[in-house]
């Protein structure tokens, strides 16, 4: 009867020779050859905790000595370390440290140091084959943990026995009650081979999407393979065994003895007529075979003629056989080999086959052997191969499936978006927002829709400008009826998910498949430039998807009109926002340095204004207006017709247009025709609401305001109230409410320090105000600080003035510069704050001990170390040659010097003079050599900061009112009228942006057409310039050389096995003759045995 098992547990390998092992314990259990193989499943899934496999590599063949060339045996161990990377792959060998197996075991062990997870390797083998097994038995019945295994090898003992090889990472001692008899495992391997075969595999959706959805992995049985190398009779028994349990078996030609005869029958077996799928042997091929046998397996007797069945058998099912020849040049490997067997064996199921050729990432294979010309596509059959080859990041396979008429509108539901955005990284910061955005989705009500959190998360990324279109209020409603809806912008979504997954490649895929690739591109810009500082490795992709920008926005210059149509254009599906308006608030510097970009900032700027209109004109006319009419020459309005596609402002319709359409051929800019059509009222209203002119206005009465301001403060401000003081407030009031209406509508657009310039600028006025007003209390320290306050804050004033000067090429990139400077600065005083305290402490200290702490002595303590930087070194006080005192009551009060003591007054100079060459010296000069960087950086990207700076001030003026401060006050009062007005007749309100426009249906679609040409003749100049690379042309070159060599090596080997056979049929011709004494009188000619090989 059977007995519970006495040996199982974990073995740690001792030394094979002079190689140590046993890093990790391997797992092993000796089991009953009959045992239930549900059983086996048992132990394998819920005892050891292994996880299912995705694909079972079984490998037999010679246990003891293998014989093949070093090249091929290296060729043969890189093919496996490939098939082996396969995620989820288990190894199924006989798990000896001998023949085939010690290979095996050596490319697991190679695969496991490039691996986290190591490789499954089980070795089933014969437990009365197993050298010392007595090492593997506990005596109590509980167990080894871990057993002491291993001996220095001696071949002399082990003829019938045999060491497990210490690479394998489970062991399967099968025993059947035989000792020192191979093959008795046999049966017992290929029903777990089976029995694992009919598992399914568990994909990582599966295991990882947790939410309840309609997302249903594919079931797809897992994968066996057998891989035959040379082995002997067993080996023949294993094949058929395995060919009986329809597994694929893949025979490596030139490997020797058994895989040498099952190749040489499977390639010339010849399919019989009447049945499809079956072979013949020839009566020629059966002799050839006997021959083989007899030689190569050394078979006797009656061993011949079973041994012949077995091979004629294991033949008999032609697509489970597959005949692979090793490569010693690798190219072609085991592991492609593999792949092929596998897709032969599962031609009726092109399912299976392009799950295997995703796992392998074979995209040649399945562009060869699956996706054929004549294959016809079910609706739906491919969704779940494309779910995982995006969730793998498979871009070749992804594009491949999209190439054979894949609808992405019917494949993509709010369940499977659901599901890409559960893939993030576990503790990304990404990850984190989206759980907390969808906890905060918990907490909603029935009926919310459920992709609401893709906007809000897309919202906090971009900013607020950015209105998603998850957020718009009839894609809620529709959302909120739906539990699973098709998606409206698959490839967009898709991209939007590539680019914050860091997916490059997936998300040039979707970007070249959607539309509105211009925006697309700077969209994603912004979100790697927002995500840049919570993740890494986005640095290659920000660059790349800009280039894109750069060089399809370069295309689009070839109709300039149209162009900058396209960067204003309403962008529906981008947060409705344009072009320029993305790049603009996400300080994409180089895309608004573009010439198309700086273009239309030039034409916004001068509003309908001619755009050669001198200054001197301009400042005439903003002077004197009745001059407008007769000085100043203005663009033609456009037509009825050209008005057609475009809506009404807030304010009026001249304004809301600023880019006419392209003239007709029969018309010029200027037409004289059309100027008539301008009345003289009109002219001034355009003039004085171009954002030049608002410029200049606001400028020049800024410059007003500072100089009130000055006289106010170095005049009039006294204790007693002055009227020039309410001018002023009423004055500072208006410029922050101006001020306060940019920050609401362009946050984005501003920068952190224009936002904390100008509040800190307010809040120091405000707080000047309220102590001038406590004078009447009466609170004269409290009018002392207001004084102190206002003069603080006229520096603030003028320091606004630098915004202005980013109108000038020369003077906006030093203002840029002084401000990384000061930032250099920030850091550089950090450094110095060290030497000044440290020396501040340790002079104070040795000069005048025991000083009462006080807060004048906060005051006065730093005060030395600063200023002997800039030269003032304090030498008479600190060598005692000013007047002084040692009375506590005088010095402690600091209204007299106190003496210094006497090793002060020596050893301090000293400490001085090492203190002032560390700062005067290095450091100053550290700062030197940091603005001098910063300069040059600078200085190098001159024109990129001036045209963002310029474009950044004329976006700024074209949203400002006409009116300056404090005439501005009247404007307000206009647009709250006519907001008002507007909302009482429920019609719909315009932020009136000149940057963002809503055209017609029909220019719509022509402009959206017409970018998708441009990005074609993009895409196409990119490939030519890559295919005229020399790095490509390299490559193809090597790749016919690699193709010639292919062929003239195998030309060259059929010509030795010609060659052969010719020697051989003139050897039995000469035997022949001399049999027959039909022998010539000259000698005998020499023929060799083996004639010198041809091959490389």
């Amino acid at each position: 009867g059977k007995a519970p098992t006495t040996s199982f547990g974990e073995i740690e390998f001792a030394s094979y020779g002079d190689q140590l092992y046993g890093e990790q314990p391997a797992k092993y259990v000796r089991v009953h050859a009959d045992t239930d193989m549900a059983t086996m499943e048992e132990l394998l899934l819920n005892v050891w905790k292994l996880t299912p496999p995705k694909l079972v590599i079984s490998v037999t063949g010679g246990a003891k000595d293998f014989h093949l060339k070093k090249r091929l045996k290296e060729a043969f161990r890189r093919g496996l370390r490939r098939a082996a990377q396969i995620p989820g792959a288990w190894i199924v060998t006989a798990g000896t440290h001998a023949g085939v197996m010690k290979h095996v075991g050596r490319a697991v062990r190679d695969c496991n140091l490039t691996r986290e997870e190591p490789v499954t390797a089980i070795g089933v083998a014969p437990w009365g084959c197993v050298h010392n097994r007595n090492l593997l038995e506990s005596l109590d019945g509980k167990g080894l943990w871990p057993a002491q295994y291993g001996v220095h090898k001696d071949d002399s003992q082990l003829r019938y026995e045999t060491l497990l090889d210490d690479n394998h990472t489970h062991f399967i001692l099968v025993d059947n009650g035989t000792e020192n008899k191979f093959g008795t495992e046999i049966d017992f391997r290929t029903n777990l081979e089976k029995k694992i075969s009919q598992m399914i595999i568990a994909s990582d959706e599966q295991e990882k999407d947790e939410r309840p959805t309609s997302y249903v992995p594919p079931s797809v049985k897992v994968p066996v393979a057998l891989l035959v190398l040379e082995g002997g009779p067993n080996t023949l028994v294993t094949v058929k065994r395995a060919i009986d349990t329809n597994t694929p078996a893949i025979i490596i030609k030139g490997s020797g003895r058994c895989a040498d005869v099952l190749a040489f029958a499977a390639q010339n077996a010849s399919p019989t007529r009447e049945s499809a799928g079956t072979v013949i042997i020839s009566s020629a091929v059966r002799r050839r075979l006997e021959h083989m046998v007899i030689d190569v397996l050394k078979s006797k007797g009656d061993d011949v003629t079973k041994h012949v069945k077995l091979v004629e058998s294991c033949v008999q099912k032609p697509q489970l056989i597959s005949v692979y020849e090793l490569d010693a040049k690798g190219r072609s490997d085991v592991d492609m080999a593999i792949l092929k067997g596998l897709l032969k064996a599962n031609k009726d199921n092109v399912v299976a086959q392009l799950e295997l050729a995703l796992a392998w990432n074979r995209v040649d294979v399945a562009q060869s052997e699956i996706f054929t010309e004549n294959r016809t596509w079910r609706s739906g059959q491919l969704d779940e191969i494309m779910m995982s080859a995006i969730m793998h990041n498979n871009t070749e396979f992804v594009e491949l499936i999209l190439d054979n008429d894949f609808s992405l509108n019917r494949f993509l539901t709010s369940d499977r978006l659901h599901v890409f955005y559960d893939r993030f990284p576990t503790g990304s910061p990404l990850k984190s927002m989206v759980v907390n955005f969808k906890r905060k989705e918990e907490k909603r009500k029935a009926g919310d829709p459920p992709l609401k959190y893709i906007g809000l998360m897309l919202k906090s990324l971009l900013g607020d400008y950015y209105k998603s279109h998850h957020l718009t209020y009839q894609v809620l409603k529709d959302e909120g009826k739906n539990a699973c809806f098709q998606v409206e912008s698959p490839a967009q979504e898709l991209f939007l998910w590539a680019v914050l997954m860091n997916y490059q490649n997936m998300a040039k895929l979707f970007w070249r498949r959607g539309n509105e690739s211009t925006a697309a591109a700077l969209v994603a810009n912004s979100l790697l430039k927002a995500i840049a500082g919570r993740t890494d490795d986005t640095g290659h992709m920000l660059q790349t998807l800009h280039s894109n920008a750069q060089k399809d926005l370069s295309i689009f210059t070839t109709d300039k009109q149209k162009t900058q149509d396209l960067l204003v254009r309403n962008l529906r599906q981008w947060g409705n926002a344009s072009c320029v308006l993305i790049a603009l608030k996400s300080s994409n510097k180089r895309f608004i340095s573009h010439s198309a970009c700086q273009a239309l900032g030039r034409s916004v700027w001068n509003g309908k204004v001619s755009p050669d209109t001198s200054f001197r004109r301009w400042f005439a006319c903003l002077l004197l207006p009745v001059l407008v009419r007769n000085f100043i020459r203005f663009q033609a309005l456009p037509s009825a017709e050209d008005k057609a596609g475009f809506p009404l402002s807030r304010f009026d319709s001249a304004k809301e247009k600023t880019l006419p359409r392209a003239p007709s051929q029969t018309t010029t800019s200027y037409s004289v025709a059309r100027q008539q059509e301008m009345t003289a009222c009109q002219k001034v209203k355009e003039f004085y609401t171009a954002p030049m002119a608002i410029f200049c206005l606001n400028f020049t009465t800024y410059l007003v305001f500072l100089s009130l301001y000055s006289y106010l403060l170095l005049i009039k401000l006294s204790p007693s109230f002055h009227f020039l003081e309410v001018i002023i407030f009423v004055w500072v009031f208006t410029i922050f409410i101006e001020e306060a209406r940019q920050l609401a509508a362009y946050n984005s657009a501003r920068s952190f320090w224009r936002n904390f310039m100008d509040f800190s600028t307010l809040a120091v006025f405000v707080i000047g105000v309220v102590l001038r007003l406590l004078v009447f209390v009466p609170c004269h320290t409290c009018y002392e600080v207001g004084r102190v306050l206002f003069s603080i804050n006229l520096v603030q004033f003028f320091a606004r003035l630098f915004y202005s000067f980013a109108i000038n090429k020369e003077l906006g990139p030093k203002i840029v510069m002084i401000r990384r400077m000061i930032t250099d600065l920030m850091w550089f005083f950090v450094i110095l704050l060290v030497f000044v305290f440290a020396y501040t402490v340790a002079s104070e200290a040795i000069l005048y001990p025991n000083t009462e702490m006080s807060m004048k002595l906060l005051y006065y303590l730093p005060r030395k170390a600063y200023w002997q930087i800039y030269g003032e070194l304090f030498l008479d006080e600190l060598e005692g040659d000013v007047e002084c005192t040692n009375n506590r009551t005088l010095y402690s009060g600091y209204k007299e010097q106190r003496c210094p003591s006497d090793i002060g007054q020596y050893m301090v100079p000293i400490m001085m003079a090492v203190y002032v060459l560390v700062t005067n010296v290095l450091l100053l000069n550290l700062l030197i050599a940091m603005f001098s960087y910063t300069f040059q950086k600078v200085q190098d990207n001159t024109d990129i900061h001036w045209h963002f700076q310029r474009f950044n001030l004329i976006f700024e003026y074209s949203a400002r009112p006409c009116l300056p401060p404090p005439l501005i006050i009247f404007s307000y009062i206009r647009m709250a009228v006519v907001w008002g007005c507007k909302k009482a007749c429920c019609e719909e309100t315009s932020d009136g942006s000149r940057f963002k426009q809503t055209f017609g249906d029909k220019t719509d679609k022509e402009l959206v057409r017409w970018e998708d040409i441009m990005l074609e003749t993009y895409l196409s100049e990119m490939e030519a310039t890559t295919a005229e690379s020399v790095q490509e042309r390299v490559k193809g070159l090597a790749e016919r050389l690699d193709s010639m060599q292919s062929k003239t090596e195998r030309y060259f080997e059929n010509l030795e096995d010609a060659l052969t056979t010719t020697n051989q049929a003139l050897t039995w011709i000469m035997k022949s003759l001399e049999n027959k004494g039909s022998s010539c009188d000259d000698p005998k000619p020499h023929l060799p045995t083996s004639l010198p090989s041809l091959r490389s």
